[in-house]
This record gives C-alpha cells, sequence and structure tokens, in this order.
C-alpha cells in the first residue's frame, strides 16, 4: 500500500471532510436563536463536535489494530459478528444517498439563482424546471460514468471553491453590504435581509440539536478511518491520533469562521442554503455559484457510486434472469428518479442535512465506533475510565438522533 507523510495525510483528510454542509450551518444557528450573541455557543458546539469525531474516528483505527481488520465492517464482523454487519453499509449507503440528495437540491438552488441573474424567462428559471433540467440532463448522464478516474484531481479545486466563498461571506460581512442601508440591502426579498433580536431563543433549546445534527453531518467521514491508517507513513495510533485531531481542528476552524460569517450577516433569516441570501446580481457569489456547481458535477459521481454500490449490496440477489449491466442501469434509473422526487418535495437544503444527520450521523460518530471499541476491549484491564467515556458517548448518541431527529423535523417548540 502507497503511503504518504502526516502533513500530506492531513490535507487528504481535511479535502474529506470540507464540503457544502458550511453551507447550511447558519440555518442551524438561526434555529434556536437571532441573537448575535449565538455565534458563541455556535462556535464552541462546532469545535466540540469536531474533537468528537476525531477521537471516534481514532476509536475505528485502534479496533482496527485490535481486531487484526483492515475495514471497519470487518472490525465489526469480528466483535459484533456477521449477522448485524448490514447495519454498517446501510448506514453509509444512506449517508451517500442523503449526500447526493444534498447536492441536487444545491445545484438546483444555485442554478435557479443563475438562471434569474442571466436574466432566464420565469418559466425557465422556476426551481422544477431548473431541477429537472439538471436531473435529465447533467445528473442523469453522471451516474452512469463507469470510471471515476478522471474526477480525482477537482479537489484542489473544490478545496479553492470552499476558501472563497467563505472569503466573499467574510468580506461582505466585513463589508456591512446586506446591513440596513447596504449596498445590496434592498436587492434580496424582504424575508431574506438580515434580521436580529425578533424572537432571541437560547442554545438550551431542543433547537440547538438541528445544529449539532448538522455537524454529525458535516464531519462524518468515518468509513475512510481505515483507509487513511493503512496509508499513513510510519504509521502508529499516536500519529494517526495526530492526524485526526489536526483534520478535524483545521476543517472546524474553517466551519466556525464561514458560519459566523454568514449567520452574523443574515442572523434568523440566515436560509438553509446561505447562498439563496446572497443577491442573484452579487458578482462574488455568482462567481461562488459557479465553482460549487462545478465542483458538486465533479464529485457527485464518486458519491453516486457510493450510494448505488451500497443499495445493490443490500438488495436481496433474486434470479438470473438479467444480466449485470441491465441491472445496474434499472438501478441507476430508479435511484436517480427516487433523488429527483424527493429533491421536489423538499425545497430546504438544512432538513437534508439535519435529519440524516442526526439519525445516521449520530450513530456513525458516536454509537458505532464505541459499540466496537468497547468488544474489543472487553475484558482489558487498566481501560475503565475510557470505556466508561464510550459508553457515554453511546448514550449521547442514542439522545441526539431521537431528539435531534425531532428538532430537525420541527416537533418541538423552539
Amino acid at each position: 500500500v502507497a503511503t504518504a507523510s502526516l502533513s500530506a495525510m492531513v490535507v487528504n483528510l481535511y479535502k474529506n471532510i470540507v464540503g457544502a454542509t458550511v453551507l447550511s450551518l447558519a440555518a442551524g444557528t438561526a434555529a434556536f436563536s437571532d441573537s448575535p450573541g449565538a455565534v458563541v455557543p455556535a462556535s464552541v458546539v462546532t469545535l466540540a463536535v469536531a474533537a468528537a469525531c476525531a477521537y471516534s474516528f481514532t476509536l475505528i483505527a485502534r479496533s482496527c489494530e485490535l481486531t487484526g481488520t483492515d475495514t471497519f465492517r470487518g472490525a465489526w464482523v469480528k466483535t459484533l459478528g456477521a449477522k448485524s454487519a448490514w447495519i454498517i453499509s446501510a448506514a453509509n449507503t444512506l449517508m451517500a444517498g442523503a449526500g447526493c440528495l444534498q447536492y441536487v437540491v444545491v445545484l438546483t438552488d444555485a442554478g435557479t439563482s443563475l438562471a434569474a441573474a442571466a436574466g432566464a424567462p420565469p418559466l425557465l428559471a422556476s426551481r422544477s424546471v431548473v431541477l429537472l433540467s439538471i436531473m435529465g440532463l447533467v445528473l442523469l448522464p453522471l451516474s452512469f460514468l463507469e470510471s471515476c478516474k478522471q474526477l480525482q484531481y477537482t479537489s484542489a479545486f473544490g478545496i479553492a471553491g470552499v476558501l472563497y466563498y467563505i472569503a466573499a461571506m467574510v468580506l461582505r460581512f466585513a463589508q456591512g453590504a446586506y446591513a440596513p442601508g447596504g449596498a445590496l440591502h434592498r436587492a434580496i426579498a424582504p424575508a431574506l435581509r438580515p434580521s436580529f433580536g425578533a424572537t432571541g431563543g437560547s442554545f438550551w433549546s431542543p433547537k440547538a440539536l438541528v445544529l449539532v445534527s448538522m455537524l454529525n453531518t458535516a464531519y462524518v467521514c468515518h468509513y475512510n478511518a481505515p483507509k487513511f491508517y493503512r496509508e499513513l507513513e510510519a504509521r502508529s495510533i499516536p500519529r494517526f491520533a495526530v492526524l485526526a485531531c489536526l483534520g478535524f481542528g483545521l476543517s472546524g476552524l474553517l466551519y466556525v469562521v464561514g458560519l459566523s460569517a454568514s449567520f452574523l450577516t443574515f442572523g434568523g433569516h440566515s436560509a438553509g442554503f446561505i447562498f439563496n441570501n446572497y443577491a442573484a446580481s452579487d458578482t462574488l457569489f455568482v462567481i461562488a455559484r459557479v465553482m460549487v456547481s462545478f465542483v458538486m458535477l465533479c464529485t457527485y459521481p464518486l458519491l453516486f457510486v457510493a450510494f448505488r454500490d451500497g443499495a445493490s449490496e443490500l438488495l436481496p440477489k433474486e434470479g438470473q434472469g438479467q444480466g449485470p449491466q441491465l441491472s445496474r442501469s434499472r438501478l441507476t434509473f430508479a435511484l436517480v428518479g427516487v433523488l429527483a422526487a424527493c429533491a421536489l418535495a423538499i425545497k430546504d437544503v438544512s432538513v437534508i442535512v439535519s435529519v440524516p444527520g442526526a439519525l445516521i450521523g449520530s450513530a456513525i460518530v458516536y454509537v458505532f465506533p464505541n459499540l466496537v471499541f468497547l468488544r474489543a476491549t472487553r475484558g482489558a484491564r487498566g481501560r475503565g475510565l475510557e470505556r466508561a467515556l464510550c459508553r457515554g458517548l453511546v448514550a449521547l448518541g442514542a439522545l441526539f438522533a431521537s431528539l435531534g431527529t425531532g428538532s430537525s423535523l420541527g416537533l418541538f417548540g423552539a
């Protein structure tokens, strides 16, 4: 297995973590408060979840070492049994599907804004027309790509895109461009203009779990932990822990900057896809929409392959009536159809980020790694304190899954 230096692996992990979810974190903050001071607890929680994710990421590598396996599924089979191993596959498949759906909705929102900026007729710039056009003309053909090798070099551009639009958010906040009296304040609808102190709110509201659920989605990359461990030069658990701390820590700092700049610009009116708050005529964000769209189009096939392969693995194997290519084609059409139907029904990308983050992300981050580690260290001496911590994280994950889902679906009051 080819290995890479610690610094190179930190960059790779950073690229694996950081994505478009940062564009929903301001809405996660607005879910519990529209006070400017809400960025303080939101930032603390963002970094705390990064630390928890780094720990569970490290636990997966440790569990693989303890069980003599090189995949998390293998460690699960060794500790919890083969019969329940489908749970890991199902969780990863559902997260991949949720990621695809997030891409579809973000691309649709960006496409709608770009169409409006280009002066397209209202019908052609409508959300449903843009969505179906993107699905039929772009994403469906991309879903049939046999090889994604040609897309592997777009990751550096993706990181550049993320850094660009976060810098643009910081600049517009510093300029006060969208504040009352600002140059672009009247260029957006009243429902999207900055709103602070109108409803109040508190971090101790159950609605704060919407942000936690989004962060679970933002940081989840734990299925790749064994791969990162195998490829780390001069690998050891302490070096891997440093890799996890740096990768998740740098990602957390970037998320804090993006969350703070966007929330302090729009407050309680922060949209689920924050680009929707910025004027269609804002040149900085016209460029940002183009960049994020290009990156998503390049990375969508990678995510869809994981979604389709996972779904194929979970489906019951029946008969020999059809060849594998026809079966693959039918599954691709079916999954693209499901994505299109869901995207037509769900317009708020923050729901797509937070609900899977609560239900599945909590399991992947807090429950699964700790359960496997607890079983792998059963009977070991000198691990009492850490095992107690692992049990606490399992319970915390169950709490986040139940209350976070309810909050994301609006079942609790503010």
